[in-house]
């Protein structure tokens, strides 16, 4: 009955199906004079919050989400403690979700792990002071310190990196 009910508003055009046991309401902008398509980031919140992942913007998703590249991804990929996995949205638009080991993500915040992904998309031999800078200036001070602290556990040179942040901060 509710599968029916949930069809129905859908034929009228009050819900719009994003994803199998997914809905939203139809978001019309009046300056466009059309739809919005459903935003990917939120769908991957949701879908996290349905399973119980912990999730955060990875690759060009970050960079994107930090200001580092005006690059829209066309697929949207996401760090998760869940299974790797593919969902293709209403609006042709992906959500990649990359299995990443618990421990890489535990205890750092969307943000603290968004950094994380930003500099390990970047490499190594790309990162340059001006983007140090921009992601340090992203944290505040006390996610800088829990950063400092995790980073012992992560790759050496990601906390050699993170490392180098704190350091571009103070200056």
């Amino acid at each position: 009955a509710v599968k029916r009910a949930l069809a129905r508003l859908c034929e009228e055009g009050k819900l719009k199906r994003v994803l199998c046991d997914l809905y939203q309401i139809p978001n019309y902008n009046a300056f466009l004079k059309k739809d919005i398509g459903t935003s990917p980031k939120k769908v991957a919140e949701k879908l996290a919050e349905k399973f119980g992942w912990t999730i955060a913007p990875a690759e060009d998703t970050a960079l994107n989400e930090l200001g580092l590249s005006t690059q829209v991804p066309a697929t949207y990929v996401f760090i998760s403690n869940g299974p790797t996995k593919t969902y293709t949205l209403d609006n042709g638009l992906s959500i990649y979700f990359k299995h990443r080991a618990n421990q890489e993500m535990a205890n750092l915040t969307m943000k603290e792990a968004m950094v994380v992904e930003a500099i390990r998309t970047i490499s190594q031999q790309h990162m340059n002071k001006q983007i140090r800078r921009k992601l340090s200036l992203t944290l505040t001070e006390q996610e800088m310190q829990r950063l400092l602290e995790q980073g012992k556990l992560m790759q050496q040179w990601i906390y050699e990196e993170i490392v180098l942040l704190k350091e571009e901060r103070g200056r």
